[in-house]
């Protein structure tokens, strides 16, 4: 058999879902990319790139990750792995959703007007006996289950009562995120739900929502809260409220680990849903010192 020849450092653009990142202890690491095509594209990332790859990991559901740069490529053309990535963006599935649209309206019209000449050509009465409740109600036609009814909740895949074992665990750089409410998890339009749980010296360092607010509601530990250029620390029982698109940034203060509720709404933006500014100035030379933490009375 020909062993197929690989071509390293050509152009590579391409976009797709995020579906595992790999991290090395200092900093940086690899990523799966899953195109449109079904293939898989590696990639290698540096430490600066870290936020954005995981994030679009985090936001996979609703988020596309737009990559370039340079890599290897088989014989056919296609990129198979990344090795110097350049450019990387969050793109909202919303928006490409839009653009396929667009590019496919011309040939829309010429489905609509197959489906017309279909039903004009048929016999009368063919039609008479044609359900008109089969989308909310497939299942029923298809495998015989009972009817939804009206009024009554559509979508078994998607849940009203969250259990512990059906929250959905996330490994993140600054802890576990365990999702209580996202998008494919419930029907939340307005309010995403997640309990982080920090390790002692991790962080969420200095970051934004461009187009979300969020209240953050600390259950155990003790967090050193930014919102813009101020900070205070938390303990349980505590909140911080940041407006959309305010600069933020949750350090844990203590020795064990921190425990916290994070709230944002809406659960569904367009554009990216995270941008790391923990770089860039005033913010990479904030933060200089460990904010002191209170000691509470038990009684």
């Amino acid at each position: 058999m020909k062993k197929r020849e690989i071509h390293a450092h050509c152009p590579v653009n391409a976009v797709g879902e995020v579906r595992a990142v790999a991290l090395k202890d200092g900093g940086g690491g690899s990523f799966d990319l899953l195109l449109d095509s079904g293939d898989i594209l590696t990639a290698s990332f540096k430490a600066e790139d870290e936020m954005i790859i995981t994030q679009a990991l985090r936001w996979h559901c609703t988020t596309r990750l737009k990559v370039s740069g340079s890599g290897k490529f088989d014989a056919a053309g296609n990129p198979q792995h990344i090795l110097h990535l350049k450019h990387c963006e969050l793109i909202a599935t919303s928006a490409l959703r839009s653009k396929d649209k667009e590019k496919s309206s011309s040939s829309g019209r010429s489905i609509l007007t197959m489906f017309e000449k279909i039903h004009n050509s048929a016999p009368k009465g063919t039609w008479d006996d044609v359900p008109t409740d089969g989308a909310e109600n497939y299942e029923h036609y298809l495998y015989g289950t009972p009817k939804v009814e009206e009024g009554s909740y559509p979508c078994p895949d998607v849940l009203r009562f969250i259990t512990q074992d059906e929250v959905q665990v996330e490994e993140l750089p600054w802890g576990p995120h365990e999702w209580i409410s996202r998008e494919g998890l419930t029907q939340a339009e307005h309010l995403l739900l997640v309990r982080v749980t920090m390790p002692p010296g991790k962080a969420h360092k200095f970051h934004r929502h461009p187009h979300m607010e969020e209240i953050i509601y600390v259950i155990s530990g003790h967090a050193e809260q930014w919102v813009h250029k101020t900070a205070q620390c938390l303990g349980p029982g505590d909140a911080a409220h940041i407006p959309m698109d305010v600069v933020h940034g949750t350090y844990n203060a203590g020795d064990e680990n921190l425990v916290f509720l994070a709230i944002l709404s809406p659960a569904k933006s367009t554009g990216p849903a995270l941008i790391d500014v923990s770089n860039d100035e005033p913010w990479v030379n904030l933060k200089t010192c460990k904010l002191h933490i209170p000691k509470r009375s038990m009684g």
